[in-house]
């Protein structure tokens, strides 16, 4: 904690002093109790004490740690790499949805305006599909009742024909019968 807030700490605390009539005589000083040149002179103390810390840490730092805060970078930086990467990668695949969507093909857009145009475009496929899904099954329902009436009339043909073909065979053999119903008259 550095001494000017020591001193502000316990300027906050100078009421107590005030109120208590008797109290031990104290070594802490309390705001503007403490010696100007004391003041001075510590603070001087305290700054020449962290200057001189830091710069012996600076040399005394063992190898470890040198290689500690050398691997430290190598991690920040390979962590950036991969950032900036990923980054990439995801600004490519926007200009690619950007480049599907027929109404933005080639526009600059944010990112935000590319989502919703593509949701929209999305939505327009969906109902497109449906509709055509809706027109291929009325054209195999169409189909089914097609196949149906062929089908019909082929058996039509095939009972005409074989209507035909008997009619034949009933005309030859009709003079034959009504003979033998004169015979058995």
């Amino acid at each position: 904690m550095r001494l000017g807030a020591f001193l502000i700490i316990f300027r906050h605390t100078e009421p107590l002093k005030k109120i208590t009539k008797y109290r031990a005589k104290s070594h802490c000083f309390f705001g503007d109790d403490f010696p100007i040149d004391d003041k001075i002179k510590m603070s001087s103390d305290l700054d020449q004490y962290n200057d001189n810390h830091m710069e012996s840490d600076d040399m005394d730092m063992p190898s470890n740690m040198q290689n500690n805060s050398h691997n430290q970078a190598e991690k920040r930086a390979h962590h950036n790499a991969l950032e900036r990467k990923r980054r990439d990668h995801i600004k490519g695949s926007f200009n690619d949805l950007r480049d599907v969507i027929p109404v933005l093909k080639g526009e600059k857009a944010s990112r935000a305006h590319i989502l919703k145009s593509a949701t929209d475009y999305i939505q327009s496929l969906k109902s497109k599909t449906q509709q055509h899904q809706k027109l291929i099954d009325d054209l195999k329902r169409q189909n089914a009742i097609l196949e149906l009436q062929t089908r019909l009339l082929d058996r039509v043909k095939e009972t005409s024909l074989y209507a035909q073909s008997h009619e034949k065979k009933t005309v030859k053999n009709e003079p034959e019968i009504q003979t033998t119903r004169n015979l058995l008259n």
